[in-house]
């Protein structure tokens, strides 16, 4: 189905829309608002996305993604185009994928995802969208920013997964969330401006990691949790402008054991005590492989936020084009501190910006209590405590 020009074909599926023992071909379609999700199922099944723009699914609960059994909850895979079951297969390019209730594009269950050139933002969940078993999945030159939930969130898979070229900015929480897998290459990204790390690894990850550039990121450039066996290749990296280290991860070969009480059996992103199969009751991580990397202009200390945004990037702090590429920036008119190339720019990132920009022109404290992780029990053993923080409760 191909439309004559952009956005002049709207489809309108009042019922689930559904690929299954066909191949589809879609170029300058508009999957609008309130349509039912697009779904690529059945090991025939093939979904071709060209040119086309994607913002289509049901709606679920007020509470999701915590879903605690509130209004309007429906299934899972709803909201968003998804590549369910083995021998599935989604190609999406040139899209314009954005503002799904839950996330912009997912492969599970053997799907296999190849999303390039796209545009992923504004999802009410993750941009992208990998595992738990995905098949072998390609996501190359997207720019996949604003989203609510990590840039992209790849977990539960052992095929290969390839993540490069893609531009990964200005999402809630993490760029990008790895954990529980073994073949993935993330390389010629640039990641840049996300709320917590650039990049989150653990949960035995195994990962080749190389000529991406990570900057202004909130937290730091690349955290490594615990990841048992898994093994991380980081090599020819460009880590700068952090507030944080450029790489925060266990340099210690100390293991901890667990009582097998605290063990979670089901993996899930909140499992706090999960030891995949194959593993020892016990906590430890291998040391990364560190070649080539270059890091400066990493700090790890507290500051006010004006003097971390001095430093910080000094291009466009919302595309991170370079000041010898624009020419003139535009100042904030209110802290005179963000930049920007263009008024879209900085119309843009008003949203994420206006919080930033009263912290800056404001004197603040704050303080917080800290509880141990760690407990001895007198009898020689060690027992793990927790004082989770809740959903519901705001922060900054």
């Amino acid at each position: 189905m191909v439309g004559l020009g952009p956005r002049t074909v709207v489809i309108s599926c009042t019922q689930n829309c559904v690929v299954d023992c066909a191949r589809c071909y879609f170029e300058n379609i508009v999957f609008s608002k309130g349509n039912k999700s697009l779904v690529c199922a059945g090991k025939e099944g093939a979904i071709h996305l060209n040119h086309c723009e994607i913002s289509g699914g049901d709606t679920s609960c007020e509470d999701y993604p915590e879903c605690n059994g509130g209004p309007g909850c429906v299934a899972a895979s709803s909201g968003k185009p998804v590549c369910d079951r083995t021998g599935s297969q989604l190609s999406v390019k040139k899209c314009d994928v954005y503002r799904n209730h839950q996330a912009g594009l997912e492969a599970r269950e053997g799907g296999k995802l190849v999303a390039s050139e796209n545009r992923i933002f504004d999802s009410g969940y993750h941009g992208v969208m990998i595992g738990p078993n995905a098949g072998e999945c390609d996501i190359d030159g997207n720019k996949i920013f604003e989203n609510t939930n990590e840039g992209i969130l790849a977990q539960q898979n052992t095929t290969k997964i390839v993540i490069r070229n893609n531009d990964i900015h200005h999402n809630r929480p993490f760029g990008l969330s790895l954990a529980l897998n073994t073949q993935l290459v993330i390389s010629n990204n640039k990641i840049f401006e996300n709320g917590f790390w650039g990049i989150l690894v653990k949960t035995r990850t195994s990962a080749h990691i190389d000529r991406n550039v990570l900057s202004g990121n909130k937290c730091g450039g690349i955290y490594i949790g615990v990841n048992f066996s898994g093994r991380l290749h980081l090599e020819s990296n460009i880590v700068r402008d952090h507030s944080g280290p450029w790489i925060d991860y266990k340099k210690s070969n100390i293991s901890i054991p667990i009582d097998s009480q605290f063990l979670s059996s089901d993996f899930s992103p909140t499992a706090f005590f999960y030891v995949p199969p194959g593993e020892k009751n016990e906590l430890y991580s291998n040391p990364p492989i560190l070649v080539r990397n270059k890091e400066f202009n990493n700090k790890e200390d507290t500051y006010h936020p004006r003097e971390v945004a001095q430093r910080l990037y000094s291009g466009c702090t919302y595309c991170h084009r370079s000041s010898d590429d624009v020419g003139h920036l535009m100042k904030c008119p209110l802290c005179h501190i963000a930049s920007y190339c263009s008024k879209e720019c900085q119309r843009k990132h008003r949203p994420k910006h206006e919080t930033l920009c009263f912290a800056l022109r404001s004197r603040y404290s704050l303080t917080v209590d800290t509880v141990s992780l760690l407990k001895g029990t007198g009898k020689g053993q060690t027992v793990f405590t927790s004082f989770p923080f809740k959903s519901y409760w705001k922060g900054p």
